[in-house]
């Protein structure tokens, strides 16, 4: 989400009196507030991870066929931030031997947290402490099924990508000659119906 977006969302929200519409009794809370909260949450997104790979998992998925390098930076959503993991202390290896970026994308109740390399995608959780402390073995199995099910529906994981670029590059010679290698590992998202409209 872009700053002019964030400012129409505020504007939306707060209007241009000062006060949250919607709250009964004309609502007290002011823009600065609201700026406030949105200013804690940006802050909180942009610290550097300082864990190696800790709290990770690991999902097999070769880059052919998804790429977040080149998925979240297309134009489809603008939601994900990508920090490089040498902000982190973390030192740089060759393109695809180890994760260089992870990409963070707040969900509803979550921070999903994603790292790459060329043969695996690396996902995590984070969730508010006090939840995560009071979380029983349980809950975090299931937290984490739940996580793995919104990855692999949000980018569409039952679909063959490396088949279907097979397939379209046998059909079509331009396809073949200038995209398939070029663009590998691109998919579709399966957004949020409302996040794609105010996108």
């Amino acid at each position: 989400m872009t700053v002019p977006t964030i400012t129409a969302v505020a504007w939306v929200v707060v209007g241009s009196s000062g006060s949250i519409r919607g709250i009964p009794g004309g609502g007290c809370l002011h823009i600065w507030f609201f700026g406030f909260l949105v200013f804690g949450f940006f802050w909180f997104c942009s610290q550097p991870s300082t864990h190696s790979m800790k709290g990770f998992k690991r999902l097999p998925l070769p880059i052919a066929q998804l790429s977040l390098a080149a998925v979240l930076k297309c134009g489809q959503s603008f939601r994900w931030i990508a920090y490089p993991l040498a902000l982190a202390g973390e030192p740089q290896k060759a393109e695809g031997e180890k994760p260089t970026h992870e990409y963070r994308f707040a969900l509803q109740d979550r921070v999903i947290c994603l790292r790459q390399d060329s043969e695996s995608l690396f996902y995590r959780a984070l969730f508010p402490k006090d939840e995560t402390n009071a979380c029983s073995d349980s809950d975090c199995v299931k937290r984490d099924g739940e996580t793995l099910a919104w990855l692999k529906d949000y980018f569409q994981l039952e679909v063959d990508l490396i088949k279907l670029y097979t397939d379209w590059a046998e059909r079509d010679v331009v396809f073949r000659e200038t995209v398939k290698d070029r663009f590998a590992g691109i998919r579709m998202l399966r957004q949020d119906p409302w996040e794609n409209v105010i996108s």
